[in-house]
Formats: structure tokens, sequence, C-alpha cells
């Protein structure tokens, strides 16, 4: 009865942190949008997919300010209905927020029409994620959960949340799409992302063309 309780409480911990880092990615995309935005990074909301592409802008931003831990593994192809993308929490094991007690990193991707998350989790050793979803038996689905091949980082974890009224379900279309993505993509060092070039190099051209826009007056 006691490995039970224990069970069940990791689970929940694991669930909460999950919306944790969808709360740290909301949070974090407004703060970085105040206060780490270069206004000649603005890109104009008529632009398709503006907000990827200044999620896109963001993230290359960090990675160039030293931030090497985030995104530092991608998928080798982009996630389909993929919506939005932002750093999530770190988890430490000295600070006891460590998913069994190792250090790791969550990004998170929103994808498809439900603006679900696609929650990754890069870390050194395996952890006890998925089991502790698959214990709740709520909220979270585990789609994967085995050995990554990086540079300080051996395993990976990715699994998805909903969003305030939605949640991952087997059967629906977006989910079962991401999911067969998800299980199965190659995770690839995001200086190798093709896909993810693309869309820094979109969204250098739109704000570009905002900054023309300020020098020559207009608004």
């Amino acid at each position: 009865m006691r490995r039970k309780r224990g069970a069940l409480a990791a689970a929940a911990v694991v669930i909460v942190g999950g919306l944790v880092a969808v709360a740290v990615l909301s949070g974090r995309v407004s703060h970085q949008a105040a206060a780490s935005q270069p206004s000649d990074l603005t890109i104009d909301a008529s632009v398709p997919e503006h907000k990827l592409l200044q999620d896109a802008l963001r993230i290359d931003m960090d990675r160039q300010s030293g931030e090497s831990r985030h995104f530092a593994m991608v998928p080798a192809s982009r996630p389909p209905d993929l919506l939005r993308m932002g750093s999530g929490s770190n988890r430490t094991a000295s600070d006891g927020t460590g998913s069994d007690g190792t250090d790791s990193v969550v990004d998170s991707y929103q994808f498809g029409e439900q603006w679900l998350h696609a929650l990754v989790e890069l870390s050194e050793q395996p952890t006890e994620t998925c089991a502790s979803i698959r214990a709740e038996q709520s909220l979270g689905m585990c789609v994967r959960d085995g050995d990554l091949d990086a540079p300080a980082l051996r395993h990976l974890t990715v699994y998805f949340t909903g969003n305030v009224s939605t949640t991952p379900r087997a059967g629906d279309p977006e989910t079962d799409r991401a999911q067969k993505f998800w299980s199965e993509t190659d995770m690839v060092p995001i200086t190798e992302a093709a896909w993810f070039a693309d869309l820094v190099a979109r969204g250098k051209a739109a704000a570009d063309l905002v900054a023309r826009g300020k020098a020559a007056g207009h608004p």
C-alpha cells in the first residue's frame, strides 16, 4: 500500500510538473517578448506563422546568448501541425525537482487546433516521468521513453498534455498524427535541423521588412 501511494504521489508530481512546464512556457514567452526581444526582430501579425517565427527567433537568440541546454536536440523534420515552440522548465536533482533525482530540461511544442503540448524532456539518465504518468492514468500521454545519443544527454522522454479544456486522446487525428511522429522521429542537434533554420531565416526576413518600414517612417 505504501509503495502504491508513493507511485501515485510521483505521478501527481509529474503531471503537475508538466502543467508547470506549460505555465512556465507561457510566462516565459510573454517575458521574453517584453524583455529580450529587440525591436528590429518584431514580426508583423499579417505574416503567416508569425508567432512560430517569433518563437524561432527567440530560441535562436537565447542560444546565441549562451543558453545551450534548451533545444539542444530537436526532431530531424518539422513536427506535424506545429504552432508554437518554447522553453519549459529546468528540473534539477539538487533542488528536488528532477524526475527521479536526475537533471533534465523540458522543451514544449504546441500543435493542432486543440493547442495540445508535446513536452520533450532531455535528461542525463532515464527518468520516471512516463512510469508516473501511466500510474496516474490521467491528463498526460506518454509517447516515447528511450535512449538518446547526444553529448551529456542520454535519455529522451516525450509526453503530451492538454490545454485548459482539451486533453490528448488516442483516436483523435491530431493526437494520433503527433504520436506517430514523436515516437519515430530521429533527434538531431538544432544546428542540423533544416526546418528550424528555415523558420529562423523566414523570421529574420520578416523582421527585416518591419525594421526597414520603421526606418522609412512607416508605423
